[in-house]
This record gives structure tokens, C-alpha cells and sequence, in this order.
């Protein structure tokens, strides 16, 4: 074995407190040896007492290759799983205005100034003709039994209340004709400002998931950000529609925005969530140039480096209690099933976004990204437009410096919309993301070490 001991490019160590971790970036399954016996086999190259077993061990995990055709084989192989299942739409966006009634100082959609865009309501035509690319989308493959998202954006999305109920409404009628799949699950993400008995019961009824935004269980501390057009503190008004929701029986989660005035208390979050009854949430950052817009004094970067910690600590806090965090539950899944995670976003021909007008593209947050209009589009295939090609090309599984990080594994590539504001390229690094899955495969690691420690007392 000592003649022919290579290490793959993807092989990576972490070492802590007498313990190295052995991992395959590619697969992040770790191996845990102790630094004196690592140290003795790396010297000995893999000769001497447990050398062959280790050495068994790494060829198994694809850490000790014969040449580097197999480390290209297996990013290869990587790159051709994943174009065969890319061309797969699940999530339909519709924005169904740009209007909102609050002015949260982070939100992106009040840095666009074009009032006309703004004032725009999507049309039950629009909305319609939106459904109907999303179906003939998934009639290119159709999976029974695949998990299918409509998603009701804005803006405030119940401002405009007509084509909402008529979508819902539409989405279900679709599902018992047999022409959308039975998983095709409905969510709005609100304010809650606009939500009224009668809306809480219809969701109930038509199964609609409900995702309310709101950033602490301190009202103080929500209305630094949280205010709506008069610059008045909406968090009463959210906790209302919370209240509403959960006394008609709606399926319900929270969206909470890290930001500099609820970083510190961010861990608390999950235990407010249970007693409020709701066991699921998602932690959002500031994305691209909203830091700037939101005029706090503690600087980005200490910002920056309490977000990536508190992410982690508030999993911790949610595993105790049973609640799942959408931000550091898709790293975890990746990490426990050990396949490779190409994503973290559908912009890449996962997912189409209709705007109010009816102009079809594929972020939610950027308006600049057209490929056509659902007037005319429809046979579009939104896999196969030169965007959607375009994009892919900043995904971590194309990019060569990428193919050198610790945590490409459990990555995805971040947000191509922070990049580009914050760095003028959708093609360059979401440098915050970055931060937050090294954080996270770092803990990912060690906790795996001291669950299976426990396990074997």
C-alpha cells in the first residue's frame, strides 16, 4: 500500500481536542481517528499496526485514489446525476403584486423606484396562464409522487386578495382533474396584516400553508425594521393574524430576517415558537446591499460573523424542542444522506417566477432576469433558455476554486442575487454564504463525534 498511497484532491481533515475528522468534501462522511494514530499512518504511508484498515477504510470513502482520473471520474459523475435530474420544475412563483403596505427597511423591494412596476396586480389571466407553464412543465416528466410548490409572493401578496383566492381555488381544482400531482402543496408568504377570519378559514380549508413574517418575539426589537408606510410598529398587527391562524387550524410557520437588532436574542426564537404551537421556521440574513438600508450602527462584518453562529445555535435550540429551521435543516439532510448538494436555490431551471405583468424569470428578488411572458411562452421550457445556462455556470459543482472548499458537499452556491449586489456578478461568491456552510459542516462534524461518542458509553 505504501507504493501506491495517493489522497484524493477531495480529501479534507479538521482536527479538535485529539480527534482528527477525515472526510470527503464531495461526500462529507466522516472518519474520525485520533491525531497520534493519523499522525503514525500519514508518516508510515499507511504501513504498521492499523494502517491496513485505515487505509481500507479511506479507498472505501474515496479519499485514497490510484490517480487522479478517479477524483475527475467522481466529479463527473456528480456533474452528469445532476444535469439528468436538473431539468425538473417543482416550484412556481407568483408574485402577485410588488405593492406592499409595509416599509421594512431591509426589504429589496422597495429599493426599486419604477412605481409603475410597483403598482402592478397580477390579473386571475395572468395567474392562470402562470398555473398552466408551471403543469405543462411537469407534463415533461411527471413524478407521482414529487412535492410540488405554488408559492404566493409579493410585495404583500393578500393586497392582492382576488387573484390569490382564485389560485388557490385553481391549484385544487387542477389536482382533482389529476393534471397537477397530488403533493402539489399551496403556500403564501404574508405580513399577516391583511388576514382575516374568513381568509384564515379559507386556507384552512384549501390546505394553504401560511408563512407570516415577523423577526422577534420582542416588540421593540421587530419594529426596528418592522414598520409599515406611516413608520408605525406593525409587530401587534402580525401577532393578531398569528392568532387568527392558529385558532382556525391553518398550517403555519414563521420567516424571521436576521438582522443587527435581533441577532443577539436570535436563540430564543425557537423556544417563543413552541409555545406559540408553530414547529417550523426559516431564518433569512440580509441579502446583497440591504445591510446599508437598514442604518445600523453595529459594522457588517461583526453582523456577519454573529449571524453564521447564531444559525447554528438556534438549531441547537430547535432540535430540543422538536421544531425545524429551514436554513440549517437543508444542510443537515444533505450531510446525513451523503449525497452531494448541487443547489440551494431552483433559479437554476428548478423553478419559474411569473411578476405581475406576466413576464416569466427565475429569482424572485431580481426583476432584471426576463426570459419571456406568459402571453406568448406557451411552449417555453425554462430549462432549456440561455439564462438558466448562464446561471448554472456560478453553481460550486462547475466553478474550479469552488471544487477546492471544505464544504462544497453541503454548499449549493448561495444567493446569485447577493452576489451580484454585492459584488457585481451573479457569478461571483455569495462571500456570506460561504461563511455560514463552513460554520455549519464545521459543527456538523464535531456533533456527529459526540453523538456517536454517546452512542458507544
Amino acid at each position: 500500500m505504501a507504493e501506491i498511497l495517493k489522497f484524493s484532491r477531495f480529501m479534507k481533515t479538521k482536527e479538535r481536542n485529539g480527534i482528527v475528522a477525515v472526510f470527503n468534501s464531495l461526500h462529507p462522511q466522516p472518519v474520525f481517528i485520533d491525531k497520534e494514530t493519523w499522525a503514525n499512518f500519514i508518516e508510515k504511508k499507511g504501513q504498521g499496526e492499523n494502517g491496513q484498515a485505515i487505509s481500507e477504510l479511506l479507498v472505501s470513502q474515496g479519499l485514497i485514489i490510484s490517480n487522479e482520473k478517479e477524483d475527475n471520474m467522481a466529479i463527473e459523475n456528480i456533474r452528469q446525476e445532476y444535469e439528468a435530474t436538473n431539468k425538473q420544475v417543482s416550484i412556481l412563483y407568483l408574485v402577485l403584486t410588488h405593492r406592499c403596505n409595509f416599509r421594512c427597511s431591509y426589504c429589496f423591494e422597495i429599493s426599486y423606484e419604477d412605481e409603475k412596476r410597483e403598482g402592478e396586480m397580477m390579473s386571475n389571466e395572468i395567474a392562470k396562464k402562470g398555473v398552466d407553464l408551471f403543469v405543462n412543465h411537469l407534463k415533461q416528466k411527471r413524478e407521482e409522487n414529487r412535492r410540488c410548490l405554488v408559492i404566493l409572493y409579493g410585495g404583500e401578496p393578500l393586497l392582492n386578495k382576488k387573484a390569490c383566492v382564485y389560485t388557490v381555488k385553481y391549484v385544487r381544482f387542477l389536482q382533482e382533474q389529476n393534471i397537477l400531482p397530488e403533493r402539489t402543496e399551496v403556500v403564501i408568504i404574508t405580513n399577516g396584516s391583511m388576514i382575516t377570519k374568513e381568509l384564515a378559514d379559507f386556507f384552512r380549508n384549501n390546505k394553504v400553508s401560511v408563512i407570516v413574517s415577523i423577526d422577534s418575539y420582542l416588540e421593540k426589537v421587530n419594529d426596528c425594521c418592522r414598520v409599515d408606510k406611516n413608520f408605525k410598529g406593525t409587530f401587534s398587527r402580525t401577532m393578531k393574524a398569528i392568532e387568527l391562524l392558529k385558532s382556525a387550524g391553518t398550517d403555519l410557520g414563521v420567516s424571521v430576517t436576521i438582522t443587527p437588532y435581533n441577532v443577539d436574542s436570535l436563540d430564543k426564537i425557537p423556544g417563543w415558537l413552541k409555545e406559540l404551537g408553530i414547529n417550523s421556521y426559516g431564518l433569512n440574513r440580509l441579502v446583497g446591499s440591504t445591510y446599508e438600508m437598514i442604518g445600523s450602527n453595529m459594522p457588517e462584518e461583526e453582523y456577519s460573523a454573529k449571524a453564521v453562529r447564531q444559525i447554528v445555535n438556534c438549531f441547537i435550540e430547535a432540535r430540543k424542542l422538536g421544531i425545524y429551521e429551514d436554513r440549517m435543516g437543508r444542510k443537515v439532510n444533505a450531510f446525513v444522506s451523503g449525497e452531494f448538494y448541487p443547489t440551494d436555490c431552483g433559479a437554476y431551471g428548478e423553478q419559474i417566477v411569473i411578476q405581475p405583468n406576466g413576464d416569466i424569470s427565475i429569482c424572485h428578488a431580481d426583476w432584471d432576469y426576463s426570459i419571456d411572458s406568459v402571453k406568448n411562452a406557451n411552449n417555453l421550457l425554462v430549462w432549456n433558455s440561455s439564462l438558466v445556462r448562464k446561471w448554472k455556470e456560478r453553481l460550486p459543482l462547475y466553478k474550479e476554486n469552488c471544487l477546492n472548499c471544505e464544504a462544497i458537499g453541503i454548499c449549493g452556491g448561495g444567493c446569485a442575487y447577493s452576489a451580484k449586489q454585492c459584488n457585481g456578478s451573479i457569478c461571483s461568491l455569495d462571500i456570506e454564504f460561504c461563511r455560514h456552510t463552513k460554520e455549519a459542516l464545521d459543527f456538523l462534524i464535531w456533533d456527529l463525534y459526540e453523538q456517536s461518542k454517546n452512542a458507544d458509553r
